[in-house]
């Protein structure tokens, strides 16, 4: 009769014991935190790197049960990565530089998603994996992915206008009209139209008095970029191209002088774009040129008088403001 009692307690032992882990599995999956039931489909080395930035960043400690339908895909894009996050049924996507770029606007996303459950809002099911995008494996997911180009042209036309002064001491003013082509997430390549007028501010226009000075050009440009914030980006480069111009003086007798130039220019800009609408950008920034001009074609008129002022300076420093048009994908 001892024998069995004691084999009776045996088994309510096991069982007890049995019940013990069983809750205590339980209690452990519960509080595993957001980042670490969060879905990442990346290869494994990204991967790891993107869930330990995670689990160290906002999010860590955070209640895991809202974020078990969440799902992030980090694929090569550029220079960068292309990041498409899946929670409560929405898929959104956006480009980023780096890692630590990407978890921190998973965690923008992921934030509102906690609040809610925190306030007792229900949460609805995320949408089930469409029949011609399946789920990933495991075997997926643990497999390197390929290099991504962006695809589709990306850039802006921007319209521009300048005010600056040149060496000779002359104020200029005109408009430019350019347009860029991003390669790559941070190379660059356009062209420019742009024409100024000597205001007769300052400068020689000025003291010589009746004097008009104006020049067009045009000019092939390239450069690098990189990104300001989630609105804007900066751009800086160099260009070169053909410039002409024209200076001419009429004097009291109706005789007019003139000089014609042309020649080359080289250019260094930086410009900083924001965008303050869908495809609209406010545009502000700096340029400064060089122009190498022959010694043109002088037509004397009134002997007496002096020649007027070369076409152009030899140098222009100026700022500029305008609008710009962005095209071809997102920002």
């Amino acid at each position: 009769m001892a024998a069995l009692r004691s084999r009776i307690h045996a088994v309510f032992a096991v069982a007890a014991g049995a019940a013990i882990l069983v809750a205590s599995g339980e209690v452990a999956g519960a509080t595993e935190d957001c980042p670490r039931v969060v879905g990442i489909r990346a290869p494994k080395a990204e991967r790891d790197a993107f869930r330990k930035i995670l689990s160290t960043g906002a999010l860590a400690g955070t209640d895991g049960e809202p974020c078990l339908g969440a799902h992030v895909d980090l694929v090569r894009s550029g220079d960068g990565w292309r990041v498409t996050l899946l929670v409560e049924g929405r898929e959104t996507t956006r480009e980023v530089d780096s890692l630590a770029a990407a978890a921190t606007w998973v965690e923008s996303w992921l934030f509102p998603v906690l609040e809610r459950t925190r306030q007792g809002v229900t949460v609805p099911a995320p949408a089930p994996a469409s029949a011609k995008e399946p789920a990933p494996t495991a075997e997926q997911a643990e497999a390197p992915q390929s290099r991504v180009i962006v695809a589709g042209p990306e850039g802006q036309v921007a319209l521009l206008g300048g005010m600056g002064f040149g060496e000779d001491g002359s104020a200029w003013s005109g408009p430019e009209l350019g347009a860029r082509l991003h390669f790559t997430r941070t190379v660059w390549l356009g062209a420019a139209l742009g024409a100024g007028w000597d205001t007769r501010l300052s400068g020689p226009a000025r003291n010589q008095g009746n004097v008009d000075r104006h020049g067009v050009r045009a000019s092939v440009r390239g450069g690098g970029r990189g990104s300001i914030g989630r609105r804007g980006d900066a751009a800086f480069g160099l260009g070169v191209g053909v410039v002409t111009g024209r200076s001419s003086r009429s004097s009291g007798a109706g005789m007019n002088q003139s000089t014609e130039q042309g020649g080359f220019f080289g250019e260094l800009h930086l410009d900083l774009s924001m965008s303050i609408a869908t495809n609209v950008s406010l545009i502000g920034g700096v340029a400064a040129r060089g122009h190498f001009l022959s010694s043109g074609n002088q037509n004397d008129g009134d002997a007496e008088q002096p020649p007027p002022p070369d076409a152009l300076p030899r140098f222009v420093a100026e700022g500029r403001i305008g609008v710009g048009w962005d095209f071809g994908g997102a920002r």
